[in-house]
């Protein structure tokens, strides 16, 4: 439960007239205030699918609590930091996206060509710091999660489901523009589908991919989404992608792409096979004269069941003691960085004097550089850290949190902003 102060009234987001209440204030210049400090601070409403909904201000989700669902990890933890103020930039009240990756029909050349640019390109990342100051596919997906604090847990989430994630990323786009136009234009989101709802939306996602088509200049759009079990599949003529919430078409791909893809993210594709994780896609597509979506780029990232990125088995490990433990925590997101820069992997947010950066040493050719620049990270950290070398030591034990359930339902800390 969280409360925010509303028209001069303190009201909790479980007050079945909170909705109501937003709209009353919707359209008139009075901002609700997150009292999860005195004297408040300042929030927006959000409108989306006839629904209104209360989400943070730009840049504000440092003023927070740590134990607020508001609050924002501060961007130089991340790879974030890298980014602001250059490929992400404030701009009339939206958020201006600066992308590395076309958003417009290329060639059939040029796309057969781009697999082996980009395999390329980050083979040259796994060394070094990407001096891109634009967001690449994956920083995009990053971006994105984060905004929808779908890299965030508290205890209070029972459990998160697509219908979860697809309102959440609506929310986090509702206000972003890329290339001149709001990125609810040409994002592609599933729908989620019910035994009821499942012809309806098979002819609205067929509508809106053949109007998308018509489109001239020739444009592509932006999918997300999570991929099935088993659902990618090579051919000789090129292979296919299909995901949960759309099993009644499948996206396809060069035999060159899925060759690069298979060899770039191999560990991502063998860590989402374990357990209960999940692979989440995020690809740019055509639409063709029949109908049928083609891709042109693509990226991986595999998911816990609750949604929440992971690069590892150790992290998955730790999030499941984290779990275990009834802990508030933030999954650090890399953007543009490469896997071997040295950074923070999660952000224990339920510790005091400040939150805690968690660190966990991963085996990579380098390692010895990597683990020099996680300790010299750790050393220049004005928050309390925590390290675990995997390859050196059992899982020391975690942080002191100081969140009893009273202090949880007072904050309310939750993934929605």
């Amino acid at each position: 439960m969280a409360e925010y102060r509303v028209n001069k009234r303190i009201v909790s987001d479980e007050d079945p007239n909170f909705e109501s209440m937003l709209e009353s204030v919707y359209k008139t210049a009075s901002r609700p205030l997150c009292m999860c400090s005195e004297p408040g601070i300042e929030m927006q409403i959000a409108r989306i699918n006839g629904h209104y909904f209360i989400k943070r201000m730009p840049n504000k989700g440092k003023d927070h609590s740590p134990q607020c669902g508001s609050f924002e990890t501060p961007p130089e933890l991340s790879g974030l930091g890298d980014l602001m103020g250059t490929a992400i930039h404030e701009e009339n009240g939206s958020i201006a996206l600066k992308l590395d990756f076309p958003l417009s029909h290329r060639s059939e050349k040029s796309s057969a060509e781009e697999p082996k640019k980009e395999e390329e390109k980050e083979k040259e990342k796994e060394s070094v710091k990407s001096p891109s100051k634009r967001l690449s596919l994956r920083a995009t997906l990053h971006y994105l999660w984060q905004e929808a604090g779908l890299n965030r847990w508290h205890p209070t989430i029972k459990q998160r489901s697509w219908k979860d994630v697809y309102r959440q990323i609506l929310l986090a786009v509702d206000n972003k523009k890329a290339n001149d136009c709001s990125m609810k234009e040409f994002l592609y989101l599933p729908e989620p589908r019910t035994a009821d709802n499942a012809s309806e939306i098979i002819g609205q996602r067929i509508h809106l991919w053949s109007a998308f088509h018509s489109k001239y200049p020739k444009k592509l759009m932006l999918t997300i989404g999570e991929v099935a079990k088993d659902g990618i599949k090579g051919y000789d003529f090129g292979a296919t992608i299909s995901m949960e919430e759309i099993p009644d078409t499948h996206l396809l791909w060069s035999s060159q792409l899925h060759k690069s893809v298979v060899s770039r993210f191999a560990s991502d594709l063998a860590l989402s096979r374990l357990g209960t994780n999940r692979l989440v896609v995020a690809a740019t597509f055509s639409i063709s004269n029949h109908g049928v979506g083609s891709m042109e780029q693509i990226t991986l990232m595999p998911t816990t069941e609750e949604w929440i990125p992971i690069e590892t088995e150790q992290e998955r490990t730790l999030i499941t003691e984290f779990l275990k433990h009834n802990r508030s925590f933030e999954k650090v997101l890399r953007y543009n960085f490469a896997r071997d820069y040295p950074m923070a992997n999660f952000l224990l947010l339920d510790t005091l004097p400040t939150p805690t950066e968690m660190y966990v040493i991963r085996m990579m050719e380098n390692n010895l550089e990597y683990k020099l620049g996680v300790d010299a990270a750790i050393e220049k950290s004005e928050k309390s850290t925590w390290r675990w070398d995997p390859m050196e030591e059992s899982m020391p034990g975690l942080p002191e949190s100081i969140l009893g359930p009273a202090v949880a339902m007072r904050y309310g800390i939750r993934a929605v902003m």
